[in-house]
């Protein structure tokens, strides 16, 4: 997925040098507003692919991090397997 986003950064970037440059180009001063506006306009979509890559990156970061927790936790488990159950305990003595 990231890799898609970088894409469409790139493409955006491109998209919004290309209205800067005509904007420059535009001799009326209507059209070098409206192409100036084009280029906010994609540099704020650029602005919204960067916030979802950093949010996917730190969701995603956030998942391998419960993903090691519970193999250390099973690893306890496991080792501590080897003490008897609480559940014994208790039914021995009732």
């Amino acid at each position: 997925m990231l890799l898609k986003l970088s894409d469409k950064i790139s493409e955006c970037l491109a998209h919004a040098a290309e209205a800067r440059e005509r904007a420059k180009a535009a001799t009326d001063a209507d059209h070098k507003a409206d192409f100036h506006d084009m280029e906010l306009r994609w540099l704020r979509l650029v602005e919204s692919y960067r916030f979802v890559e950093q949010a996917s990156r730190f969701l995603e970061d956030g998942h391998l991090a419960r993903i090691r927790n519970a193999k250390k936790w099973r690893r306890r488990v496991c080792w501590s397997s080897h003490v008897r159950p609480r559940a014994k305990i208790f039914q021995r003595a009732f």
